[in-house]
């Protein structure tokens, strides 16, 4: 978005906007460490699939059509597929389309990424149900019901319109990131590096927890995004900081 002469007469608002803007990439990298948890869950224990890799798991579909023996995995990777494609489409209703002039932080995200959590939580009890090793038919229920959560976040991440950068689809903020970095400007270079380091972060402690204390697995994806609700909630709460705008530089 472009500035205004506005912002020039009160420098103090470009700077509780640029504050905002900063702590709306901390948010957002901390769902970015979350999806890596879940991804890292999905594929050691529900079927080598992922749940927001979803051009990797294009790939594992062919794989799983083309291969002898495979038709299990496909059923799976479809399931991730379209039940992501089910969350994204209700999240980008219930978050809405960005609009020049939104806050930082837009009600309808919290909104979005509220509905995830209810999602999350739901996974959570059908892990606990099958004891930390679902098999066959919980196995696509709680995939499907994890890639929805996942295609939500997108969504709602979606609606904050951050110039290549995403908390579940990474590629493009890899190539942006490479490209900023040999070409600029670098400004934001450092948000999208630390969204791919929180990725990988994340799928570490994922796997370390699915094969340590796999019951707990669920724990990482749950906790952040609630940390991320609350933080969102409570500067947002009374024109606090994360509504205001986006800042003149966006």
């Amino acid at each position: 978005m472009r500035s205004s002469p506005g912002w020039a007469a009160h420098p103090g608002s470009a700077d509780r906007s640029h504050r905002a803007a900063a702590t709306r990439t901390t948010l957002t990298v901390a769902l970015a460490a979350g999806t890596g948890s879940l991804d890292a869950l999905a594929f050691l224990a529900l079927g080598k699939v992922f749940v927001s890799v979803i051009t990797g798991n294009l790939v594992l579909l062919g794989i799983g059509l083309g291969g002898r023996g495979e038709h299990q995995v496909a059923l799976r990777v479809a399931v991730a597929i379209a039940s992501y494609a089910v969350g994204a489409t209700a999240g980008a209703a219930i978050a809405g389309r960005a609009e020049n002039g939104q806050p930082v932080w837009p009600g309808r995200v919290t909104t979005a990424l509220l509905v995830e959590l209810v999602l999350l939580a739901g996974f959570a009890i059908g892990w606990e149900l099958a004891a930390a090793r679902p098999a066959r038919a919980a196995q696509l229920v709680l995939l499907g019901v994890a890639a929805a959560a996942m295609g939500l976040q997108s969504a709602a991440v979606n609606r904050l319109a951050l110039p290549g950068f995403s908390s579940t689809y990474l590629t493009s903020t890899l190539i942006r990131a490479v490209t900023e970095l040999i070409q600029g400007p670098r400004h934001h270079v450092g948000a999208k590096v630390a969204a791919l380091t929180s990725v990988v972060a994340g799928a570490l402690a994922g796997a370390l927890l699915v094969t340590a204390a796999p019951r707990f697995a669920p724990a990482i994806a749950i906790g952040l995004l609630a940390a991320v609700l609350v933080t969102a909630m409570v500067l947002s709460r009374g024109g606090g900081l994360l509504t205001a705008p986006e800042p003149p530089d966006s």
